[in-house]
Order: structure tokens, then C-alpha cells, then sequence
């Protein structure tokens, strides 16, 4: 994210003159070369016990000591000396455990258990090899797969689209999420990991998956490539359904920059008409889920919801009282969503009108209830106590328009046709083999 600059407050100043506009500052980090397919980080949980369960003996190498960790369950724990585990007893094995274990194709190296942020825990098969890392910040340990980026697609792609739509729609798809999954890594390189298992972080990681031979085609006819601006990857947003246009990136994310913290890269998501998305939703028989969408929220939800999001989240803190009624704010020109929502609550015997951002809104409330900004109506029921919303698309509607894909692969278009559409401006680049 671009840094925030600091104003001054003139008040403070001995001197009545005036003060220059503060200006950002930006500083570019410097990036490394990728010339060949990245290791990937992917995180999977943390805690004070790590627990997970080999299906073959592996080994760690502590202080140049090659030490067996033997196959089946495996609890790793965090001391104030260092990691420690059960089938080595009480020997310190430092601050990172990198677990090397044979690999065997088609075959799962380890499985583990973890927590999504919703819903309950779920058991996770994984090909990569398992590492448990200190994090000083949270004063717990973390344990990730590390995998080749090729191989973490593979864990993506089966959870992230149908593996029955045609190939380039698939293909269309592999080259949004490796460009996706490139963005991220280069953000994240020097942190202990690169991404999150989890969709409400990053893209949806299934683990191992078995592939049919469509999802093996589009990623072996799209390996290494990606779409770039500017010598970089670009923050490639996707979604499910536009509802008949996407939106601006701008408008989703303005503040955010490229990689290096300096580039502009927004620019090659622009608003763009998609007549593709309701043909699909209509062949695909998700018009009353993906374009029409209609469902209903009683305030007491909405009140709990997004107190609690703003708990989680303190940058979108704003004083809300006991909420009383919704309705529709701002929209953008563009694209015609919502960029505000007005909440009337009370607080402190007060009625107020407060707004808020309608992305933030629907995030906080439920976004698979909520399936869009792009309200047609937002309704008081007449006793007061719920709320009814209709609205069109499913997502955050920025880039890729996932129903879209599948109607204009069967239309004929082709993968590099697809995310031109999308991302007018960005090159398709190979930038592996």
C-alpha cells in the first residue's frame, strides 16, 4: 500500500505563514529478479502447537545435523529456548524447521488441519514440504508449505473455477491467478510468507487436488505467463460476475501501487462493459444468484456485524451507534456502484447519519449474502427490524469476470483474448518457462 503522508497542522506553527502542501514521498523497493519459477511460502496456521502428520520420514537439518523426523503425527512446540517437537524430545531445533521429505508424485507429503476465519476447521492434504517458523511478532510459531508457484496452481486453479468450462475460459483464469499469485509474492518476499491458504486473504488453496486433463492442459499451455505493465506483474483482482460491467480499480483500491511501491499499475483495470456476463449467468442458470440477486438482513445482524468487523479492523473504525435503517449513498460514474452506504443509527440520544464505504459495508455484513455494491434498491421493512436489498453481479466486480470467461470461451474467444477484455493495456508476457 502506498505510505500516507503526515499534514501539518498550522496551528502548531510560532508563525503565521503559510505552510506548502505536504507531498508522499514514495521510496521503490527493490525487487528480486525472477527469472525462473519462484519457492512459494504458503501459510497455513500459527499457534504456540503446531501439529501435523507425515506420510514419509523426512528430515531437518539443524546446525548441520541431519535429525529424522519420523512419519505419522508430528507436534511441534514453542519454548522460550526455541522449537521443540515430540519425536525429538527435548532438543532445541533452533527458530526454523525446514521438514525435507521424499517426493512422490500424486501422492500428499503431509496433512494438516486449519482454521478459516469462518466456518469450521477443514483437513488439508499437501504435496509441498512443511517448515515451522518463529514469528517474533506474534510470539507464536508458523507453519507453511513451501512449494514451487506451478505447483501451488494446482492447489488454486480446481478450487477457483469449474474444471468443465471450456479450456480457455481455464486458461483465461491460470494466467489471471499466477499473475495474481506473482503480485503477491513479490509484495511479501521478505516476510515468512508469501500467501494465505485462505480466499478471504488471498485466492482459494486447496492442497492437492487431482486435476482432469483440461485443468492439465491450461496450466501446461500457460505456464509462465502473466500479465505486466510497466515491468511488473499487476495486482490481478478477478470475481464472479460483473452483472453487465466491472469496476475501476481505482475505485476499488486507490491507493495501491505496484509491487516496488512506486509504479502506477491500476490503470489496466479500468471499467470496462461486459455484455458476456448475464449470457453466461443465464446459460450456466445463475441468474437469480450471480445477476439478480435479492435477500434480506435484520439490522440486529448488521449492528453485530459491523461492530465486530471494525474491532477486527481499526483503520475502519467510526463511532456507530444502535443502527436504525440503511440506504443507498454515493455511487461511482463510472461503473454505477455504490461508493457509500448511509447508516442511520443512535448514539448518545442522538439520530445520526453516517457514511460508510459499501464495499467495507458488504465485506463486514456477509459478501455471499450481499453478493455486490451494485444496489437497485435497499429497502426499511415496516416494522423496522430488517432490511431488504436488491442488487446485481457477485463480487467485488474489479478484472476478470469469471461467468463472463466461460461465456466468451464459448463464443469462441480465446485466453489471451479473455484477459484483454478485462485488462485493457496489460501485456501478456512469458515470463518463465
Amino acid at each position: 500500500m502506498a505510505t500516507e503522508c503526515q499534514s501539518i497542522n498550522n496551528n502548531e506553527l510560532t508563525t503565521p505563514t503559510k505552510s506548502a502542501p505536504t507531498k508522499t514521498v514514495l521510496v521503490r523497493r527493490l525487487l528480486p529478479q525472477i527469472t525462473k519459477e519462484p519457492l512459494l511460502a504458503i501459510f497455513l496456521k500459527q499457534g504456540k502447537l503446531i501439529l501435523i502428520k507425515l506420510a514419509r520420514d523426512g528430515v531437518a537439518t539443524i546446525n548441520n545435523q541431519d535429525i529424522k523426523i519420523p512419519k505419522g503425527k508430528v507436534l511441534f512446540r514453542l519454548t522460550p529456548e526455541g522449537i521443540t517437537s515430540d519425536v525429538t524430545g527435548s532438543q532445541i531445533l533452533g527458530n526454523r524447521v525446514h521438514v525435507k521429505v521424499p517426493y512422490v508424485p500424486n501422492i500428499a507429503t503431509f496433512e494438516t488441519k486449519v482454521f478459516p476465519p469462518f466456518g469450521p476447521p477443514k483437513k488439508l492434504a499437501l504435496i509441498g514440504e512443511p517448515e515451522i517458523l518463529y514469528d517474533p511478532v506474534s510470539n507464536q510459531i508458523v507453519l507453511v508449505e513451501l512449494l514451487g508457484l506451478e505447483s501451488y496452481l494446482k492447489g488454486v486453479l480446481p478450487t477457483e473455477i469449474n474444471p468443465k468450462w471450456p479450456l480457455e475460459a481455464i486458461k483465461a483464469q491460470a494466467v489471471i491467478a499466477r499473475t495474481y499469485t506473482m503480485d503477491r509474492y513479490l509484495r511479501r518476499f521478505e516476510q515468512i510468507w508469501h500467501l494465505h491458504w485462505h480466499f478471504s486473504v488471498d485466492m482459494a488453496y486447496g492442497g492437492m487436488k487431482r486435476l482432469n486433463n483440461r485443468m492439465k492442459v491450461a496450466l501446461m499451455q500457460t505456464r509462465g505467463q502473466l500479465l505486466a505493465t510497466r515491468g511488473l506483474p499487476i495486482p490481478a483482482f478477478f470475481h464472479a460476475c460483473s452483472g453487465g460491467r466491472t469496476q475501476s480499480a481505482i475505485n476499488f483500491r486507490p491507493e495501491l501501487l505496484g509491487a516496488d511501491n512506486v509504479t502506477q499499475v491500476l490503470q489496466v483495470m479500468p471499467s470496462v462493459v461486459d455484455p458476456y456476463a448475464i449470457k453466461g449467468a443465464k446459460n450456466l442458470r445463475m441468474l437469480r444468484t450471480h445477476v439478480n440477486w435479492h435477500t434480506k438482513l435484520s439490522l440486529v445482524t448488521v449492528n453485530v456485524r459491523l461492530k465486530k468487523w471494525m474491532r477486527d479492523h481499526p483503520d475502519d473504525y467510526v463511532p456507530i451507534g444502535t443502527i436504525t435503517s440503511v440506504r443507498m449513498g454515493e455511487r461511482f460514474r463510472d461503473s454505477g456502484r455504490l461508493k457509500t452506504v448511509i447508516i442511520q443509527h443512535r448514539l448518545e440520544d442522538q439520530e445520526i447519519e453516517t457514511a460508510f464505504s459499501a464495499g467495507t459495508f458488504r465485506l463486514a455484513v456477509n459478501p455471499g449474502v450481499v453478493r455486490s455494491t451494485d444496489w437497485h434498491s435497499c429497502v426499511l421493512s415496516k416494522n423496522g427490524k430488517s432490511l431488504s436489498i436488491r442488487g446485481r453481479g457477485y463480487g467485488h466486480g474489479v478484472g476478470l469476470s469469471q461467468v463472463s470467461a466461460y461465456q466468451m470461451a464459448r463464443e469462441g474467444f480465446s485466453a489471451g483474448n479473455i484477459v484483454r477484455h478485462f485488462y485493457p493495456g496489460a501485456k501478456l508476457v512469458q515470463w518463465w518457462r
